[in-house]
């Protein structure tokens, strides 16, 4: 990345670090997570020395991520700044809105335009309580994922009973990016409250920001796996009642996603709200991780006859396939020009 203004060294330095810090360990966790399967089929039992060789693999990687993100700090600043509006509350008296933003936001801000071609120094106002509140929620997914995978992990053991392994899977999986999620809505109704209302977008424009392709494997994730429960699964009620508690999850996110109103002042910043419409449901409505209930379901029985093998594999390659390639694209989008800030020449 090329710094063209005052302090994107900083945000250079800290979107490299963070890069290993964030992908890797979820790659890691993607590519492990079907061979060490293949390794307990051959081997003499369902569970051998590969599922802890897994969890160590995916700790070291968050640690030596941390390690490196601990080196680069960005350049201080203020550490609280107010974003007021005043406006008239019908013809009544003035009324003052403010809503307040911290360092850290407008920095995760900074750093969340960076990624998507804007450089600047300072984000707008409006731009900080949005795009702050996102990069902060998901700022403990690190932790969030080493959960998770042990998690996975322990409802793979065998003593644990075969419904307890997919509830508990899936609510740690879907309850944590909704507790967090709630903190954006927060922040998005703080910010709504400093700029005109605007109108709801129709679905197909709405549908369009998320991308055709996002929704395609959220669609592919369900219904394959709806079609693997009826048909090829061993544990058909407990992977069904999964798959409605993820589904009440993701549901929220991709409704208000969908159908809330634009929330901009400008078309900078409409642009911004076109492009959180797709990060909120990547970011709190992934429904990838739950292609890992087919695992949950291999595990409860052994030795696993082909018939139910090889069509939980196509699932998961399937699956994988769809949202790499959803990945790849979300990372080449790019904002258009415009004012998202000021830049310090």
């Amino acid at each position: 990345m090329r710094a063209r203004c005052r302090g994107s060294q900083w945000v250079d330095g800290l979107l490299r670090a963070e890069d290993a810090y964030r992908f890797a360990p979820s790659a890691v966790c993607t590519l492990l997570a079907m061979p060490i399967y293949v390794v307990d089929w051959a081997a003499p039992g369902p569970l051998g020395w590969s599922a802890p060789v897994y969890l160590v693999t995916v700790a070291g990687v968050q640690l030596t991520g941390r390690l490196l993100v601990r080196r680069h700090r960005l350049p201080p600043g203020k550490p609280f700044r107010p974003f007021e509006r005043v406006r008239r509350d019908g013809g009544g008296p003035m009324v003052v809105e403010a809503a307040w933003t911290t360092l850290a936001e407008r920095q995760g801000a900074r750093a969340w335009l960076a990624r998507r071609g804007v450089e600047v120094d300072e984000p707008t106002p409006l731009l900080a309580v949005r795009v702050g509140a996102r990069v902060l929620a998901t700022r403990s997914y690190q932790a969030y994922s080493v959960l998770s995978s042990v998690v996975w992990v322990v409802a793979l053991l065998p003593p644990i009973p075969v419904l307890a392994r997919f509830l508990v899977f899936t609510v740690v999986c879907t309850a944590y990016p909704l507790l967090q999620w709630r903190r954006v809505c927060r922040a998005d109704r703080a910010a709504a409250r400093l700029v005109p209302a605007g109108a709801r977008p129709s679905l197909r424009v709405a549908a369009a920001q998320v991308g055709w392709r996002y929704l395609a494997a959220v669609v592919t994730t369900f219904g394959a796996g709806v079609v693997l429960c009826g048909w090829y699964a061993a544990n058909p009620v407990g992977w069904a009642a999964a798959l409605v508690i993820a589904a009440a999850g993701v549901a929220p996110v991709f409704g208000r996603a969908l159908r809330a109103p634009v929330i901009a002042e400008d078309e900078a910043s409409a642009a911004v709200d076109a492009a959180l419409r797709a990060h909120d449901t990547r970011a709190f409505a992934a429904p990838f991780t739950f292609t890992f209930l087919v695992c949950i379901d291999l595990s409860t029985s052994w030795p696993w006859p082909p018939a139910r093998f090889v069509p939980a594999l196509g699932y998961f390659v399937l699956v994988t396939a769809v949202c790499v390639g959803v990945a790849i694209e979300a990372r080449r989008q790019s904002l258009p020009r415009g004012h998202y800030g000021t830049v310090n020449r």
